[in-house]
């Protein structure tokens, strides 16, 4: 993800039905936050440390397995293949469902389709793997410098196992067409456009 403005709270990724009732992932200049809503109220919450004010690509992984028995395994968050300190941290209770990976409406860069906190940035990629806690190795690598975290191959993602709602949006041919070989299509709503400003392409 590439932020465009500053002082702003970019969605990443929402699963629910409304306003009250969902599952989201928000960046913004102090941290990332992961966010269960049920009946309006936050039940979870997970914070990481650091700022995001810097000009430039992030590769972001949320890894949420709630089966784990020890809670600060339940939700880990990297940023550019590495584990980030959280500024708070609320778990979710062990084998709850989030509304993620449910049958509820899912969006990308929006919250709930509200427009309050849709992304104002870019994408390059989103994935989702269903079944299994992956960490950032799996979508990157450090570069032969060991200073720069860069992407993964298209063909390596597609090779990973994604379960049965995972889906992989690399953006070839346009932004809602899943190359899994799932078939978990988006729809293309507002302003989404593709564009040549990639994380391999950044000047």
């Amino acid at each position: 993800v590439y932020r465009t403005q500053q002082a702003a709270t970019d969605t990443l990724f929402t699963g629910g039905a409304d306003g009250t009732n969902n599952t989201v992932v928000v960046i913004f200049d102090t941290g990332i936050q992961y966010l269960q809503s049920d009946g309006g109220s936050y039940t979870d919450s997970v914070v990481c440390a650091p700022y995001f004010r810097d000009i430039g690509w992030y590769h972001v992984v949320i890894a949420v397995d709630t089966t784990q028995g020890v809670e600060t395994n339940r939700v880990i968050m990297y940023v550019n293949g590495a584990a980030v300190a959280l500024s708070s941290a609320n778990y979710p209770a062990q084998n709850v469902d989030t509304d993620i990976n449910s049958t509820s409406p899912h969006y990308i860069g929006n919250w709930y389709g509200s427009a309050a906190h849709a992304a104002d940035g870019y994408m390059a990629e989103t994935v989702l793997i269903d079944g299994l806690q992956l960490t950032p190795t799996s979508f990157g690598v450090f570069d032969s410098t060991g200073l720069y975290w860069t992407p993964l191959d298209s063909d390596t993602i597609k090779a990973l196992t994604f379960g049965t709602n995972g889906f992989y949006l690399d953006n070839t041919t346009n932004a809602q067409t899943d190359a899994s070989g799932n078939g978990n299509n988006w729809t293309n709503n507002n302003t989404v456009t593709t564009t040549t400003h990639t994380p391999t392409n950044t000047e």
